[in-house]
């Protein structure tokens, strides 16, 4: 009977161990997951940033133009209008 006992705790602690190598195993992925969402993020802030600077210098350019009487063409417009609406989409999204 003891020696029943002894084989069914060894079983039931080798199948625990299993289990918490499993678990450990999915917390290192879920952790290298984080770092790499990290790194995206931190790489999305300053192409925002950068993106932000570049509409400044669009519409400073645009505005000088216009003091000069001068129309810019299509496609500048065309640019400076993707640029734009994709300033927005990253402010509506910040907001929501």
């Amino acid at each position: 009977m003891k020696e029943g006992y002894e084989k069914a705790s060894r079983e039931y602690e080798a199948k625990l161990r299993k289990q918490a190598e499993a678990f450990r195993n999915q917390i290192e992925a879920l952790k290298e997951d984080i770092e790499s969402l990290k790194h995206q993020r931190d790489k999305a802030i300053k192409l925002a940033e950068e993106a932000g600077k570049l509409l400044g210098e669009f519409e400073g350019c645009i505005g000088g133009l216009k003091k000069q009487g001068i129309t810019p063409d299509d496609k500048t417009m065309k640019n400076y209008k993707y640029l734009s609406d994709f300033i927005q989409q990253l402010k509506d999204a910040k907001a929501a």
